[in-house]
């Protein structure tokens, strides 16, 4: 992502930054601890545009799990009316669901009953103190659903450009047992009682993926 001369009023949304060049810039010399990942040329591209649930990784060969770059692949790119017109295929459907009032995400793919929830920590200590009540959307309240989570710790690094803006990062993404989730729940209980997750200072990511038991 690049923001370049005064760059303002626009709105960076859920992406997904991840295995991006290393920390080189423009002429060639390396960065400290810059990643290519994000360029902020002036000291007002954070506090002037609107950031909300960016995952960014801080570390150049890491991947996120490979059922959120499932999940965040079929959701991104073309909107589903052009990919048919333009490729000639059908898309697969993700639906999007803003959970904890506005500190998660859930994207559900309905037509394989599952789907992943992200959560960044970063979200959850600025809006909730350190803690959220994730309900899922749009599961069968009859059906179990296994749950995995991930979690990543958080790293404020700077981003290249003249303006020398930090940015909260996420690296060693790996499974944990450590923020006491069940091991599976059914539709029901995580639409109605829904899940408590605790984020503070670490980890700086967490990513509950779902999906319905046969």
């Amino acid at each position: 992502l690049y923001l370049d001369s005064h760059c303002t009023g626009m709105v960076f949304d859920r992406n997904v930054l991840y295995r991006n060049p290393s920390k080189r810039t423009h002429a060639g010399a390396i960065a400290a601890d810059a990643r290519m990942t994000l360029i902020l040329n002036h000291p007002d591209d954070l506090a002037r545009n609107i950031w909300t649930g960016n995952l960014v990784l801080s570390e150049d060969e890491e991947i996120p799990p490979p059922e959120f770059v499932e999940a965040m692949t079929a959701y991104a790119g073309l909107a589903p009316a052009y990919r048919r017109a333009l490729q000639g295929s059908d898309p697969q459907t993700v639906e999007l669901y803003v959970l904890g009032e506005g500190v998660a995400s859930q994207f559900d793919l309905p037509a394989e009953k599952r789907g992943v929830v992200q959560v960044l920590g970063e979200d959850v200590t600025r809006a909730k103190k350190g803690e959220v009540s994730l309900k899922f959307q749009k599961l069968d309240p009859f059906a179990r659903y296994s749950l995995k989570v991930y979690t990543g710790q958080s790293q404020s690094l700077a981003a290249v450009g003249e303006g020398k803006l930090r940015f909260p990062m996420v690296g060693n993404i790996a499974a944990t047992h450590g923020l006491e989730l069940p091991e599976s729940a059914t539709g029901k209980e995580l639409m109605e009682k829904g899940l408590t997750v605790e984020i503070k200072d670490k980890p700086g990511v967490a990513i509950i993926t779902y999906k319905q038991i046969k």
